[in-house]
């Protein structure tokens, strides 16, 4: 049987406890120790930073983010490690990055750099900007992503227009087995949008002339639209391919014409699990052809999907909507309720089969 790890089962002990238990018992008790024993003891600097950050009211993360501060003075590396990755889950601002880039500019060690560019890139402002030459290009893209968010609001433009667009395919997923539903209600926009394509759980369709996004959320019956910005053949360099086509001149076309505000996009390798590197490296590169494209996790109004194919990979921008204005209607959710998309569908072939009432005559009535 495996052993327990202790620092584990110390630290999951510790997330069980309550701010107040943690503040009053486990931090005292933690700045009394020595050097040997903080460095065995990090899981409370761990802990206080998930359970203040979830549960703390303003008050108390404020008095855990001065002590985490203060720990950033502490002799032992691995507490100012420990300190710096747990700042930004309570939330920080520019005391708070002062703090770290004070760290920065004394720290010689590579590791504790590594940890202070991850924290930056969470918190930073225009002062980290200034220092990623210590920092390396990709905190600096985190950062801008960070500033722009903070200081310009972006928003999928719904009732924008984009011209010669008969060459785009916008894809219409589905559940596997409603396609001819999402057929049929295709048929009664057939002046903005031809089928293309049916496919299981996808419908491709492209416009006939210049459309908004509105055209396309005026379907009730499919469960996400996205429109493909290009393909990438296995064979070729991957990373490279796929940055070439998101910053491609008609890629740039869309984001401008269907975005307020920066342009900031999350993106996502569908089917391949979590794909930290490859979303790095793919990020980066993207930055460098084109820097007002800012890859943010955080909120961002636009998801680029990387769908792996039997041929390569197709590149779709899909518009992160929340709520979906098709459905503003809904102000509550309930159990068992049925997905909004799917309710549409089922409503299609119930209205065809509902046929007017008529008056009965009195003869009628009467037999």
């Amino acid at each position: 049987m495996k052993k327990e790890n202790p620092a584990k089962e110390h630290y999951r002990r510790l997330r069980e406890l309550s701010c107040e238990q943690l503040w009053s018992e486990e931090v005292p008790a933690f700045d009394r120790a020595d050097e040997r024993e903080r460095i065995a003891a990090v899981a409370v600097i761990r802990a206080v930073g998930v359970v203040f950050s979830e549960s703390g009211n303003a008050a108390q993360k404020d008095a855990a983010r001065q002590w985490l501060l203060h720990l950033l003075n502490d002799p032992a590396e691995k507490v100012r490690r420990y300190a710096m990755t747990a700042l930004p889950k309570i939330g920080a601002d520019k005391r708070e990055e002062s703090g770290l880039l004070a760290v920065l500019e004394k720290t010689s060690s590579d590791r504790e750099r590594k940890f202070l560019g991850l924290a930056l890139e969470k918190i930073g402002g225009s002062a980290t900007l200034q220092a990623t030459n210590s920092l390396g290009p990709q905190t600096a893209r985190k950062v801008e992503a960070n500033i722009a968010r903070l200081g310009s609001h972006s928003a999928v433009r719904m009732d924008r227009i984009l011209t010669d667009a008969t060459a785009l395919r916008i894809h219409l997923h589905c559940r596997t087995g409603l396609e001819e539903i999402l057929q049929d209600e295709l048929r009664e926009h057939d002046e903005k949008f031809s089928l293309r394509q049916n496919l299981p759980g996808l419908i491709a369709i492209a416009p006939r002339d210049s459309f908004t996004l509105a055209d396309v959320y005026a379907l009730r019956c499919f469960s996400s639209a996205s429109i493909v910005l290009g393909a990438v053949q296995s064979s070729q360099n991957e990373t490279e391919s796929l940055a070439t086509v998101i910053t491609s001149p008609e890629a740039r076309r869309i984001f401008e014409t269907f975005t307020a505000g920066p342009v900031r996009y999350r993106l996502d390798f569908l089917s391949k699990g979590h794909q930290r590197a490859a979303v790095r490296h793919l990020a980066g590169r993207v930055y460098e052809l084109c820097p007002t494209l800012l890859n943010d996790s955080r909120d961002a109004p636009w998801q680029i999907n990387i769908v792996h194919t039997a041929q390569g990979c197709s590149v779709e921008l899909s518009p992160r909507l929340r709520p979906d204005p098709r459905f503003a209607y809904r102000q509550d959710d309930v159990p068992a309720a049925s997905h909004p998309p799917l309710a549409a569908c089922m409503a299609r072939p119930a209205a065809t089969k509902m046929k007017p009432c008529g008056t009965l005559s009195a003869a009628q009535a009467l037999n």
